[in-house]
């Protein structure tokens, strides 16, 4: 039962973040606005990771030792299996995950090298579903010490004893928003 969400320690108990996760392109472009140019060879200025401020908040509490689950969902496609064994690798619980979406959500990120970006999040269409924080994907996460919602609007909550640092460290007794 303990092992149920994610590896790790006790420090915080048992963490539930909502959010979301998606697969990110990131591209080189030489600045803004982008002038148009039918092909583009930008050399090593293309790249491919996982996204999403649920997956990064979770990632960086498993990394620092904490039982963590995502509660978040993806498509019924490859992506979207794909992404759950990243999060089971990483040392992320993939119980809450649910694979209801007919595509998983995907960004571009267009990036100048003075610093500017250009996101482009494809929520596929779920845009009202991410509006509530504490949705039908967490109604039976009760047995939880910590819940963090991080999604659309991107906003953290805390809704118990400490306060969460994503760096790792707890303070105080106050929930923050």
């Amino acid at each position: 039962e303990e092992e149920r969400i994610g590896r790790g320690n006790d420090a915080l108990g048992r963490i539930l973040i909502t959010g979301l996760i998606h697969l990110e392109t990131t591209t080189l472009v030489e600045g803004f606005p982008v002038e148009y140019c039918p092909v583009r060879y930008p050399a090593f200025g293309v790249s491919m990771a996982i996204g999403g401020l649920g997956y990064l908040t979770a990632r960086r509490l498993a990394r620092n030792g904490h039982h963590v689950a995502l509660a978040t969902s993806t498509g019924r496609d490859p992506l979207g299996r794909v992404l759950r064994t990243v999060l089971e690798n990483d040392g992320i619980s993939a119980e809450y995950v649910v694979q209801d979406l007919d595509q998983t959500l995907q960004s571009v990120v267009l990036r100048a090298p003075d610093g500017q970006e250009q996101f482009n999040l494809d929520l596929k269409g779920t845009f009202d579903k991410w509006k509530t924080p504490e949705g039908a994907l967490i109604d039976g996460a009760v047995d939880l010490d910590i819940k963090v919602s991080s999604v659309m609007p991107i906003k953290i909550t805390v809704l118990v004893k400490g306060v969460v640092d994503v760096s790792g460290a707890v303070t105080g007794q106050a929930g923050i928003d």
